[in-house]
């Protein structure tokens, strides 16, 4: 069964960048544990954190996410 996954970026970084790109291509080949995931990289608006908080929160919700990984270069 593949789970679903959420990667977040840090500011200043987007849905394109290579950390991002690494943990999609880590989590997708089932190196975590064992399991295989669907991971999701999205732009987040870091200069409006409440919008990106309540983006991130409805997605847990309606995308049922067994794992979130946030990534900060502070």
């Amino acid at each position: 069964m593949v789970k679903k996954a959420l990667f977040v970026h840090g500011f200043n970084s987007g849905s394109d960048s290579s950390t991002g790109a690494q943990v999609k291509k880590y989590l997708e080949e089932g190196h975590y544990y064992g399991d295989k995931y669907a991971v999701d990289v999205l732009d987040f608006d870091m200069l409006n954190p409440a919008q990106t908080i309540k983006r991130i929160w409805d997605g847990s919700k309606s995308h049922e996410y067994s794992l979130i990984v946030g990534h900060s270069l502070g």
